[in-house]
């Protein structure tokens, strides 16, 4: 597989629909940094997405929650006769340095379990579930 690094920044947001001035309630910001390898001919699996992420509140003090993470991205993609498209993308994390909130494995789980169908570009849809591999139990 050739490898291309890509920098990203995510950041995930609660927002409160319920109340009267619609208040986000939480937000945390992703620092990932990622390769990507792309497919040869006699590999098993489509492609890879592999890298090191930093999340964060953005706070500090008290207040200040972050997790650093290792994580690797199998993908397998299959074009169906239709021209629609589905991709199965596991996305497998190790956690490390996240002394501040120990529990964070049993909270999120080891693994995310991601399928994607692609209605030849006129519509999207994607499941993601979490799973705690070494419990087995659905992660909250």
């Amino acid at each position: 597989m050739a490898v291309r690094p890509v920098p990203w920044l995510y950041q995930n947001s609660v927002w409160d629909l319920s109340a009267q001035s619609k208040p986000f309630r939480d937000t945390s910001y992703r620092r990932r940094c990622s390769g990507n390898g792309a497919r040869r001919r006699q590999d098993w699996i489509d492609a890879a997405r592999f890298g090191a992420e930093h999340e964060s509140n953005g706070k500090d003090g008290d207040r200040s929650r972050s997790i650093n993470t290792l994580f690797v991205r199998p993908e397998w993609h299959w074009r169906l006769r239709n021209g629609d498209s589905f991709q199965f993308t596991p996305h497998l994390h190790k956690y490390f340095d996240h002394r501040r909130q120990s529990d964070i494995a049993a909270y999120r789980g080891y693994i995310d379990w991601r399928a994607r169908y692609d209605a030849d570009g006129e519509w999207i849809a994607t499941g993601v579930r979490g799973r705690d591999l070494r419990q087995g139990q659905p992660a909250d």
